[in-house]
């Protein structure tokens, strides 16, 4: 947070929650477009963090290693009770429609109540630390933009902030969804577009024209659910646009 406090006011920021599946390569990109700008990524892995620390170093872009900021006792205890409620609740709730998961005569609750009361929640505490330190950060400086992959844990986290804050964002997944006709995967590509589709993020990139198909073929079924505005962007992360023509 102490270099994060030295980017002059003048300098605008273009974040992303990861540094994985091309995002490097786009937000170069975009820097490249304007003047006084900085990428900032707010968290990274075991296999990019030695290209973070190089570019680190060369200044072209800032690093957040660690996103677990220290909440105080009283609201920690606060917002742990709340998570620990509901997943008594929903563990309550699962055990008592044995019938409702039981997938081609196969019991999934001996499966889903353990790691709804230990890895769920243990992930779900976590990310009241990754919030908490977001909060932080934006106090000291909010990016100008926020590019995500996906909505899910922590970018879910920064689809909400952005939408708080009045933050422009625009979340971009891989193209390769397609509509699904079978009652089975039709119920589980639909629980996939609210990780792609219906978010927090004003904006959503359409990298391919299956994709364009699936996202209004959502927006047919979802109604008048929300549903971030989509732009027929092209490839942007997993594939590499040719220099005279785009798809």
């Amino acid at each position: 947070l102490f270099m994060y406090r030295m980017i002059p006011k003048s300098v605008n920021v273009i974040g992303a929650p990861y540094d994985t599946i091309g995002m490097p390569n786009l937000l170069t990109k975009v820097s490249k477009k304007y003047t006084k700008t900085l990428i900032v990524y707010y968290s990274t892995t075991s296999k990019t963090i030695k290209n973070r620390v190089f570019d680190q170093l060369k200044g072209e872009s800032l690093t957040f290693y660690s996103l677990k900021a220290y909440i105080p006792k009283m609201k920690r205890n606060v917002l742990y009770n709340n998570i620990n409620k509901c997943v008594e609740l929903v563990c309550i709730k699962v055990n008592k429609k044995n019938n409702d998961f039981v997938f081609k005569n196969v019991s999934l609750n001996k499966l889903l109540t353990p790691y709804i009361e230990n890895g769920l929640k243990i992930k779900m505490n976590d990310l009241c630390h990754n919030i908490w330190a977001l909060n932080r950060i934006f106090r000291v400086k909010k990016p100008s933009v926020i590019f995500a992959q996906h909505s899910l844990g922590l970018s879910s986290a920064f689809g909400e902030m952005c939408l708080s804050e009045k933050i422009p964002s625009m979340l971009i997944p891989h193209g390769s969804f397609v509509p699904q006709t079978g009652e089975v995967p039709e119920y589980e590509w639909r629980e996939h577009a609210r990780t792609l589709f219906e978010t927090s993020y004003k904006f959503v990139a359409i990298q391919t024209p299956i994709a364009k198909k699936y996202y209004d073929n959502q927006c047919i079924k979802l109604g008048a659910v929300k549903m971030s505005k989509p732009i027929n962007t092209g490839p942007l992360l997993f594939a590499n646009q040719d220099r005279m023509h785009y798809s």
